[in-house]
């Protein structure tokens, strides 16, 4: 009876499992320095300072407030509001709500 590793179908399959196993050591190992690099970037990362967030906050609440205002005078006066007013005003509160909403990883 003839060794069944003569056999070329057993011998390409064979060589089909190594090369599978090597792949998949390679992904895990690929995966590993992922999770490292990933964990490395949290480490290192740098807290942003609150001015910058106070500022942005000041200046989409100052204009919020301003287009408030001139569209509630420009409507008390007869005048309509255009519909760019109303599409700015959504905006900027738009913008305040993505700044002042707390991030996922934060938690708070």
């Amino acid at each position: 009876m003839a060794n069944p590793e003569d056999n070329p179908a057993v011998q390409a399959l064979n060589a089909a499992v190594a090369t599978i196993g090597q792949h998949a050591t390679n992904a895990a190992s690929s995966a590993d320095r992922a999770q490292g690099a990933a964990d490395l970037a949290v480490a290192t990362r740098t807290p942003q300072p609150s001015w910058i967030f106070a500022l942005v906050i000041g200046i989409l609440g100052l204009a919020l407030i301003i287009l408030i205002i001139g569209a509630v005078i420009a409507a008390s006066n007869g005048k309509m509001v255009d519909t760019t007013i109303v599409s700015v005003v959504s905006l900027i509160a738009g913008g305040l709500i993505g700044v002042l909403a707390p991030s996922p990883q934060s938690g708070k």
